[in-house]
């Protein structure tokens, strides 16, 4: 019997026969099978339920599976999924062109209960494995005590977490998509884009540590510690950035060169009375 946590696996093909052949293969294995017999309710399913995996016909009438796969690595609910092309057609450009598009894997015709079922858990394993590593990833960034950024090389900001709303005073559906310029004083908005491709170009390892002034969405400008470094994601580069607000530091730094300067003063007076 299934369960909640049974894989899922949605089986994309027009023929009866192949999905009957298919729940065959997954379902005494321990897969839950979900059924779709052509591209538009593959794409419907997978986004509202989303699998663990997707077994994917190439020749179907309509939206074929090569169409089917570029709209499902289009959406952000389905592109991590794992797509295994199943096809009779076996050459070498077919195949070529299902990874070029995304695809994990390609299973050609006829089918053999051990290879599908060795392929399917496989890729399952790693989907769940690096789904994991990703909910981890959120969890360290949203629960940071510092305001983190992430950025693409491009410089839009893609994420930010509970810490960047308060310090800056913007919603995330406010900063994400914005370049990161919009963070920066009016002076050094225009400098910043090149200094920022030419960082991104550095094939040395980066990592850069720095105190700067932030600007806030109501105009105030902030006193920041910022730690920067570059991370590889299934979806592309992208940039760390931590904001520690330093302002309290640097007020007590004035204090300190102002009770200096009387204590000075003071001295001097001592010395010529």
């Amino acid at each position: 019997m299934n369960t909640m946590t049974d894989p899922r696996v949605l089986v994309v093909d027009d023929r009866p026969a192949n999905i009957r052949l298919m729940q065959s293969i997954l379902e005494p294995a321990g897969y839950t099978v979900m059924l779709a017999t052509n591209g538009e309710l593959a794409l419907q399913l997978a986004e509202g339920t989303p699998p663990d995996l997707i077994l994917l016909d190439v020749l179907m009438p309509g939206m074929d599976g090569y169409i089917v796969c570029s709209r499902l690595k289009q959406m952000e609910a389905t592109r991590q999924i794992p797509v295994i092309f199943v096809t009779a057609v076996d050459d070498a450009e077919a195949e070529a062109r299902s990874f070029a598009l995304g695809a994990a894997d390609y299973i050609t015709k006829p089918l053999k209960s051990a290879r599908v079922l060795a392929r399917v858990k496989t890729h399952i394993a790693l989907y769940r494995q690096q789904k994991s590593l990703r909910c981890m990833f959120r969890d360290v960034i949203e629960f940071s005590p510092d305001a983190m950024l992430l950025a693409d090389a491009r410089g839009q900001i893609v994420r930010i977490n509970a810490q960047a709303e308060q310090l800056f005073g913007y919603t995330r559906q406010e900063l994400v998509g914005c370049a990161i310029e919009v963070l920066l004083p009016d002076h050094l908005r225009e400098k910043h884009p090149a200094l920022r491709d030419g960082y991104v170009a550095t094939p040395k390892a980066r990592r850069m540590a720095m105190d700067v002034r932030a600007r806030r969405k109501d105009g105030s400008l902030c006193e920041v510690a910022v730690t920067l470094n570059e991370i590889q994601t299934a979806d592309g580069r992208l940039f760390v950035s931590a904001f520690r607000d330093i302002g309290w530091r640097k007020a007590a730094e004035t204090e300190l060169r102002i009770a200096a300067a009387a204590f000075e003063s003071q001295e001097g007076v001592a010395t010529h009375i």
